[in-house]
């Protein structure tokens, strides 16, 4: 299983809280925007719910090349940019939207992906219908214009964790472009399911604790 976000500056960068690196790496098929234009002006900007496009991929730890991939949505979303930096941000990802694209596993229809990632086993989305990442700073970073790191609290199944997120925004003729990946530790949400570290005797059904986040995400000016 996966769930997921986040940049392509020649590769995509995986975060720990403190550690960034880059790999070259075949995430899920997210176009990338045009980052190529100019720094976006300071202001508060609201990202579009249907231009924004986030994906998740998940693994399993001891078959080679097993790959779960699929989409959830945005509920909402802004930030402000201030002296050119992020001076702050709000993501709300709609849980109840998770959906499965692509799945390794071939003796199950890929509906029963999704319902299994909404129950209790995962994410439990009646319970926790949304999940939320709040920036508390904000980095330039990497000396190239509209990189950042930002750094935040993600509330997931009620339980906040402080994560960090490597992002690109560039001006889009009038809007802002933005890109970006990160990945996070499940198991620090309390989601077990699966997990090598808490269940033994599992065989090839471990399934990997990372979960990585790519998107691909559209704003306006307010």
């Amino acid at each position: 299983m996966v769930l997921l976000i986040i940049v392509v500056l020649g590769g995509i960068w995986f975060m720990s809280k403190d550690k960034v690196s880059t790999t070259d790496t075949d995430m899920a098929s997210t176009t990338d925007p045009d980052l190529s234009g100019a720094v976006p002006a300071d202001g508060e900007y609201v990202l579009s719910t249907s231009e924004t496009k986030i994906e998740w991929t998940g693994t399993k730890t001891l078959i080679a090349d097993y790959k779960d991939t699929g989409t959830i949505g945005l509920k909402s979303g802004s930030f402000t940019l201030a002296d050119g930096n992020v001076a702050s941000g709000t993501i709300v990802f709609d849980m109840k939207t998770i959906a499965g694209t692509e799945t390794s596993n071939k003796t199950i229809p890929i509906t029963n992906l999704a319902t299994h990632l909404m129950s209790p086993d995962f994410f439990d989305v009646a319970k926790y219908p949304t999940a939320t990442f709040v920036v508390t700073e904000a980095e330039v970073v990497g000396g190239s214009a509209g990189a950042f790191i930002l750094t935040g609290d993600l509330e997931l199944k009620g339980v906040k964790n402080e994560i960090q997120i490597p992002i690109k925004l560039a001006d889009a003729d009038g809007q802002v472009a933005a890109s970006g990946v990160f990945t996070i530790d499940r198991t620090k949400w309390g989601i077990k399911y699966g997990s090598g570290k808490f269940f033994k005797d599992l065989g090839d059904k471990v399934i990997a604790d990372n979960i990585d986040i790519q998107f691909v995400a559209t704003a306006a000016k307010k």
